[in-house]
């Protein structure tokens, strides 16, 4: 009769069956830990890029709001800079038409001087014997028509221009004796005289 240890052999072949299981269990762990390192390491790239973008993109944004701040300030500088320079250019041509009619307003004030210094001068040197037919200016240029029945007045008459401080280049032209058909035995002497006024002088 053959006895066999039933015990025995179940407990050795729990024994190895327990064995196996818990090697296999420790192989599954390592393989799940690898592969949470997998998904870790994969996930870890993106997570820090979020967190650089999280934390660099406001400064980035402000950055950008400063340099959209500078142009806007630079156009609006060239802007005023643009507006001054046509005024500026504004102001120059007004400047220059006003130059321009100062400078007509003197001419003017300058020749109405210089009919009003020959006018008191005439009054003054002309001699009773010399009467004034024509009197005619253009500009600084004087020319002068008259007659006399006394020749010797119409040379005082020429001196007395001749001397006078605001008139230069006098000079007698086109002299015609005639007899006076009013009284006999009178001749008339008819004569033009021809000057020009001299800047910045004044009548004495």
């Amino acid at each position: 009769m053959i006895k066999i240890n039933l015990l025995k052999t179940f407990t050795s072949s729990g024994a190895e069956s327990d064995g196996s299981g818990f090697e296999g269990g420790e192989d599954q762990n390592k393989t799940y830990l690898d592969l949470a390192k997998r998904v870790i390491a994969f996930l870890i790239g993106p997570l820090c890029f979020y967190f650089y973008e999280a934390s660099r993109i406001p400064e980035l944004q402000n950055q950008i709001t400063a340099k959209n701040q500078l142009i806007a300030d630079l156009r609006q500088f060239n802007e005023k800079k643009k507006g001054l320079a046509e005024e500026i250019k504004r102001y120059e041509e007004d400047q220059a038409r006003l130059n321009g009619q100062m400078s007509f307003m003197r001419k003017i004030a300058e020749e109405k001087v210089n009919e009003l210094k020959l006018l008191e001068y005439l009054q003054d040197f002309t001699p009773e014997s010399v009467w004034i037919n024509k009197l005619e200016l253009k500009g600084a240029e004087l020319s002068l028509s008259a007659e006399s029945d006394v020749a010797s007045d119409i040379s005082k008459f020429v001196d007395n221009l001749a001397n006078a401080q605001f008139l230069t280049g006098v000079s007698p032209t086109n002299q015609e004796t005639k007899n006076n058909v009013l009284a006999e035995g009178i001749t008339t002497t008819s004569f033009n005289i021809k000057a020009s006024f001299s800047s910045g002088a004044s009548a004495k």
